[in-house]
């Protein structure tokens, strides 16, 4: 009888996992996230059909780019302010953007302090192609920033959009700014299942204590994470 070893069925397991879509449950997630905010130290966040919809109220292209952009990457205003066409790259097999940090926006505390340069995968084809299309329509050289706005100018653009959001009806539950982005892009991520080191490595963060903190989304879902897992041993 042919035998499977340990380290055979570890990797079949994990390709499986990864690969595995995960179906996120918006609306219960949404419902849920008041009794998140009151019994965890979580900052506001928004999800992904909420920025989806933010999104859409956006007409000038460089605008929704650099929303899109925030989300889709977790940079930091600073960083997404300093970011050029050369700092992605299409032509690996997913696309990425290399983000670099810099010196400027360090804090003092270790838990908060970033990597100096990191990339970011980019899986959404609709970005990748808004992206490029961007580029060509606006001739986009390759040393080219990518958001010529100041920090005034780029809070003022988010703080339209939100007043907009609100005058068709939208509730935001805390003041929405470039950093709740950043929060929404980790949440995204730990909703579909991927694992806190992998999210410290594309938020640029040198302490594990500073991601752990997105984990506690999941707090409030603990019968529903259960179920469904495979505990069947006869």
């Amino acid at each position: 009888m042919s035998t499977l070893s340990l380290d055979s069925l570890a990797v079949t397991a994990s390709d499986t996992w990864l690969n595995a879509p995960v179906q996120v449950n918006w609306p219960h997630v949404i419902k849920q996230r008041k009794q998140v905010m009151r019994q965890t130290d979580l900052p506001f966040y928004l999800l992904a059909p909420e920025i989806s919809d933010l999104l859409r109220l956006c007409k000038d292209s460089n605008q929704r780019l650099m929303f899109a952009t925030a989300f889709l990457t977790g940079g930091e205003l600073h960083e997404l302010m300093a970011l050029k066409r050369s700092h992605f790259d299409f032509d690996a097999d997913i696309a990425k953007v290399t983000i670099s940090s810099g010196n400027k926006e360090r804090r003092a505390s270790n838990d908060y302090q970033r990597l100096q340069m990191r990339n970011v995968p980019i899986a959404d084809p609709y970005y990748i192609d808004m992206l490029q299309s961007y580029f060509k329509t606006h001739k986009v050289k390759k040393n080219d920033r990518l958001f010529e706005i100041t920090r005034f100018g780029a809070n003022k653009r988010l703080q339209r959009l939100i007043v907009k959001a609100e005058s068709q009806g939208f509730q935001f539950d805390d003041k929405v700014s470039f950093r709740t982005f950043r929060h929404s892009f980790a949440i995204n991520l730990v909703l579909h299942g991927r694992p806190l080191p992998f999210i410290q490595k594309l938020l640029g963060h040198s302490m594990e204590v500073s991601t752990a903190i997105y984990g506690h989304v999941l707090d409030v879902e603990a019968d529903s994470l259960i179920s469904g897992v495979c505990f069947n041993i006869y």
